[in-house]
């Protein structure tokens, strides 16, 4: 054997043997990239998982945190309400519930006369003469009654008193009596408080006559 021969081969198991490690380290360089990628991929995997609860976490903070602030909201408009007096209750009923309500109140012991008319005067300042001129026997006088607005609350009511006989009653033999105090706060609570006593409230708003309602009692003044 020559040896050109025996340096030909040596000199090409070198190059084999450089050969096969280039491509060992090549694959080598492609496994670690693969095992970083899978690594990375875990990573982020991992994160998404941990993240979504937070999110959730977040979220259904904020909808507690706005269920809270809705209910405190409608708790503060039920205790802004509770903190009404009936003074003001009954300053914010519509002027004919009002009306019906000192009726109800002062007329035939909470039973207000039915199928009737009930006129209202109130030309002058302070005061309201309501007159049921719709139904009933006698004179006007068994038929008027005068609210005072006492401006606390209260209404004194008067009655009719004249010196004769109801026929020949007038503006000359006739004056106004004190007969009793009502307030505000009671006829809510005696004449306002059931679906019956407000269905009564409505049916004599149904009889009022406002017609009048700009004029003084010509009758007898107030």
């Amino acid at each position: 054997m020559s040896k050109g021969f025996i340096a030909g081969v040596a000199t090409a198991l070198v190059v084999v043997a450089v050969g096969g490690a280039g491509a060992y380290a090549v694959v080598q360089h492609q496994s670690q990239q693969k095992a970083l990628q899978t690594e990375q991929a875990k990573t982020r995997s991992m994160s998404a998982k941990l993240a979504s609860p937070q999110v959730k976490q977040s979220s259904a903070k904020t909808q507690a945190s706005q269920t809270v602030a809705s209910s405190a909201s409608v708790a503060s408009s039920a205790s802004s309400s509770s903190r009404q007096s009936p003074n003001d209750i009954f300053d914010n009923l519509p002027q004919k519930t009002q009306l019906a309500l000192i009726i109800t109140a002062a007329w035939n012991d909470g039973n207000p006369y039915m199928n009737t008319h009930y006129g209202v005067y109130m030309g002058t300042a302070n005061k309201i003469v309501i007159y049921d001129y719709g139904e009933g026997a006698g004179g006007w006088t068994d038929h008027v009654a005068r609210f005072v607005d006492n401006h606390d609350g209260s209404f004194t009511v008067a009655w009719p008193h004249t010196t004769t006989d109801n026929a020949s009653a007038n503006s000359d033999n006739t004056t106004w009596q004190d007969h009793s105090t009502i307030t505000k706060a009671d006829m809510l609570a005696r004449f306002y408080a059931t679906d019956a006593e407000k269905a009564t409230v409505t049916a004599v708003e149904e009889e009022l006559d406002l017609s009048t309602i700009n004029k003084a009692f010509d009758l007898l003044p107030a």
